[in-house]
C-alpha cells in the first residue's frame, strides 16, 4: 500500500473516531437531561464542544446541566422597609451551616438617602445566640448596574461600604471560618451615618455538588 492510500486510511479512520466521540458525547449530555428543544446543533470550537440557540448564540456544554434552585438555597434575611438598619444594631436570623458550605448576605438599598452601617458577621454557637464571635469574611460592591468591585478580604472587625444610594452589598462567609464547634452564623449591621435607607438583606447557601433536591435542607435549625 502506498503512503498516500496508507495516510488516507488513517484520516477517515481519526474522522470516524472523532465522530464517534462527538455523538457520544451528546448522547451523554442528552441522558444527563439538557434540555435541546431551543438549541440548533452542536459546533466543535477548538477542543471544545459548544451548542447553538437558533439565533447562533453559543451556550457552554455543561449549561443546564443543574438548575440553581436544586443547588442553592434562598431565605429571608432582614425584610424591605424604610430606615432598615436604623439603631445601634440590626442583626439578620440565626442559620445554620451543618449542610452548606457557604452563604452569601446581600443588602439590596434603594434610591435616597446614603446612611451607612458596619458590617460585620457573627459566628453562632446556637439559634438563640448564646455567644458570638465576629469572623472574617468577603465582600464585594456593586455601586452602579452590575459593575462589581474587586473581592476583598475584611477582618472580623468588619468595614463600612461605600455611601450612596442604590447599591448592592455581597457579604460571603465561609462556613470553615466559624469558630470551632460552632455551626451558625447571622449578619450584624451597626449604624454609623444616620440617613433613612430603604433596604432588606436576602440570604443564598450554596450547596454546588452536595444537594440536587426540589426542597433543599433548612438554613434554620
Amino acid at each position: 500500500m502506498s503512503k498516500d492510500k496508507r495516510k488516507g486510511k488513517g484520516n477517515r479512520k481519526m474522522t470516524t473516531i472523532k465522530r464517534l466521540w462527538s455523538w457520544g458525547v451528546a448522547l451523554v449530555l442528552l441522558a444527563l437531561g439538557l434540555p435541546t428543544a431551543d438549541r440548533t446543533r452542536m459546533v466543535r470550537r477548538g477542543r471544545r464542544l459548544m451548542w447553538l440557540y437558533n439565533d447562533g448564540t453559543e451556550i457552554p456544554v455543561m449549561a443546564g446541566a443543574a438548575l440553581m434552585l436544586e443547588t442553592m438555597k434562598f431565605a429571608k434575611g432582614v425584610d424591605p422597609v424604610a430606615d432598615a438598619f436604623a439603631g445601634a444594631t440590626v442583626n439578620s436570623d440565626v442559620y445554620a451551616l451543618r449542610d452548606w458550605g457557604r452563604l452569601l448576605f446581600v443588602i439590596y438599598t434603594g434610591v435616597g438617602a446614603t446612611g451607612t452601617s458596619v458590617v460585620t458577621v457573627e459566628s453562632c454557637d446556637d439559634v438563640t445566640p448564646t455567644n458570638t464571635t465576629t469572623i472574617p469574611f468577603w465582600s464585594r460592591e456593586i455601586l452602579t448596574t452590575d459593575v462589581d468591585s474587586a473581592i476583598t478580604r475584611r477582618a472580623a472587625a468588619g468595614f463600612t461600604p461605600t455611601a450612596g444610594s442604590s447599591k448592592i452589598i455581597l457579604i460571603e462567609v465561609d462556613a470553615k471560618d466559624l469558630v470551632d464547634g460552632d455551626a451558625f452564623v447571622r449578619l450584624d449591621m451597626a449604624e454609623g451615618v444616620d440617613s433613612p435607607v430603604l433596604g432588606g438583606v436576602h440570604v443564598i447557601a450554596d450547596g454546588n455538588g452536595r444537594y440536587m433536591k426540589d426542597i433543599n435542607a433548612s438554613l434554620l435549625a
